[in-house]
């Protein structure tokens, strides 16, 4: 098991000083917005935004998002079941181990695995189905 390894902000940036937990809560919640957001525009002003506040907080994109996504993903599990949704599928490429441990961890489990299904630089390649059923909806 990979262990927790704290957030590392460049010391120059102008947030540096702040709590890092704070700045992946705040990171955490614009994700959450981005992801709920109604209209068709909102969700590129909220991540244009995000993008741009990431060079006063020194953290690198990469480290926020590997951080803040399991947090979206269990958002998203939780307003599924507020809305009454049943099952989530996804689909992930198997070489991706993160995102396929991230999932399973999130309540998800493997269901099958699709030939050629998804391309990635002008490659055809397998995608594994993943699955969730709620505990909460859907049982009469």
């Amino acid at each position: 098991m990979r262990r927790f390894t704290p957030l590392r902000p460049a010391p120059d940036a102008v947030l540096a000083r702040a709590n890092p937990a704070a700045k992946l809560l705040a990171a955490a919640i614009l994700m959450a917005v981005l992801f709920v957001a109604s209209g068709p525009i909102a969700p590129a002003v909220v991540l244009a935004a995000l993008l741009a506040s990431l060079p006063l907080t020194g953290l690198g994109a990469t480290t926020l998002l590997a951080r803040t996504w399991p947090l979206l993903l269990a958002a998203l599990v939780g307003e599924s079941e507020q809305a009454g949704l049943w099952t989530l599928q996804a689909g992930v490429f198997p070489e991706n181990r993160a995102s396929v441990a991230m999932h399973l961890k999130a309540g998800f489990r493997e269901v099958g695995r699709r030939e050629k299904l998804g391309r990635l630089n002008g490659a055809w390649r397998d995608v594994l189905m993943l699955e969730r059923r709620s505990p909460v909806t859907g049982r009469d």
